[in-house]
């Protein structure tokens, strides 16, 4: 593994309330060239605290994987598309230890790794 890549990859974690929204949004953000790749993961159960009440939902979590210089534009997309009042919005950088996987990655914004 190459471990003196010059870009840097992140992943954003955002929740949605239904398949079709999950779609939608990994669709755009995809054929826009923002994010290399989506996982769509679930549904799964949710619990949280909203205006005083306890919820208890089910949800569907986006795993968007794109360079981390592309977070603004995640980010921006995600407010613009999503359906909640407060969407979760997150993202940490990860190191892919797989020189093609970092490669694959870059080639889909014409960069080099």
């Amino acid at each position: 593994m190459n471990e003196s890549n010059t870009q840097s990859f992140s992943i954003v974690i955002t929740t949605v309330d239904s398949i079709e929204l999950a779609e939608k949004i990994s669709n755009y953000l995809v054929q826009n060239n923002i994010v290399a790749c989506v996982n769509i993961i679930g549904p799964y159960s949710s619990i949280y605290k909203w205006k005083n009440k306890l919820v208890q939902d089910k949800e569907i979590i986006l795993w968007i994987k794109t360079l981390t210089e592309n977070i603004l534009s995640v980010s921006n997309t995600i407010k613009s598309l999503h359906s909640y009042d407060v969407p979760e919005i997150i993202s940490f950088r990860f190191k892919s230890h797989n020189d093609d996987y970092s490669q694959w990655i870059c080639d889909t914004f014409g960069k080099k790794v």
